[in-house]
């Protein structure tokens, strides 16, 4: 088995936060389990990213959550060294292809599934 350096990227800063967050622990919990190596990111955070596992999945905020965070979390060098993303967003940003967009632009590789499928995307 190849072992992968696997990235999510999720919660993020719209009315569906929660609902992210149980995507996002399921995806880890799935990576985990086949013996990957992941690291979580959650856009909405930016460059403040939690140092651990609870402080992500966390119900309180570790940082400020904001939209224009998301720039600076793609913009990472922790995204730069990822072998594969995964995206555990729903609501705006998430489901309309903005985050797909901007990790496009910076030249990661996504695990594509979803609406980016259904606006025309062809990745």
């Amino acid at each position: 088995m190849i072992k992968y350096e696997n990235y999510i990227v999720g919660r993020g800063s719209v009315s569906e936060r929660e609902v992210s967050k149980l995507s996002s622990a399921s995806i880890y919990e799935a990576l985990i389990s086949l013996g990957h190596d992941v690291i979580l990111i959650d856009p909405a955070y930016g460059a403040d990213q939690p140092e651990n596992t609870e402080l992500f999945f966390s119900k309180e905020d570790h940082a400020e959550v904001s939209a224009r965070n998301y720039v600076t979390a793609v913009d990472s060098k922790k995204i730069d060294e990822a072998d594969l993303v995964f995206i555990g967003l729903h609501g705006k940003y998430g489901e309309d292809g903005a985050i797909q967009s901007l990790l496009d632009l910076a030249g990661s590789k996504i695990h594509r599934f979803g609406s980016y499928f259904q606006r025309g995307g062809n990745g």
